[in-house]
């Protein structure tokens, strides 16, 4: 995955530095003003194909402040049943083993930044961060994933905020970092 890249105005290209093994599996992601966009298929082509990665040129230009990312999602090409004892040649078995290794890549790349469900049970969606600015994920009375202002949740619970002008100083124990924040 490549990204995110805050767009210019009416941007089109945007570099991705992945392998490109097959651009059926090339997607983009754009956010724009709280609403999400997959693009994929003629939406977009690769373009300066090398080993080490590749331009993803978008059909539609961009809008200023759009966020781009760009990723890929291998569709499986053929059952890989071989038969027993059969010849298989070297090259189906690595490139086999180049695609099976790309989509354990992109399976790793989603389960971690995934929320774990038990199983049988419908697994949820955070919100886009700009609507999850300054909120809590909880757990509403049904037990669905919710956000809720952390205002709300802190006033719950009888606990306030103070800001007493010491965030990232030394004498603040909850940041006190050698100077990372300050």
């Amino acid at each position: 995955m490549a990204g995110p890249y805050l767009a210019a105005a009416g941007q089109t290209d945007f570099p991705a530095d992945f392998p490109l093994l097959k651009s059926e599996g090339l997607y983009a992601r754009i956010e724009r003003g709280g609403a999400v966009v997959r693009l994929g298929g003629d939406q977009l082509e690769a373009v300066a194909v090398a080993e080490t990665g590749f331009i993803c040129r978008l059909a539609v230009p961009s809008a200023p402040g759009d966020r781009v990312w760009i990723y890929s999602c291998l569709p499986t090409e053929r059952d890989r049943a071989h038969t027993p004892n059969g010849a298989v040649r070297t090259r189906t078995l690595e490139d086999d083993a180049e695609e099976l290794q790309a989509q354990h890549q992109e399976a790793r790349r989603d389960l971690g930044r995934a929320l774990m469900f038990p199983l049988g049970e419908a697994p949820a969606e955070l919100p886009l961060a700009i609507r999850r600015r300054s909120t809590i994920p909880v757990f509403d009375g049904a037990g669905a994933l919710i956000v809720v202002p952390a205002l709300t949740v802190l006033n719950e619970i009888g606990m306030t905020l103070q800001d007493d002008g010491a965030w990232g100083a030394a004498s603040d124990p909850l940041t006190h970092d050698d100077g990372a924040f300050a």
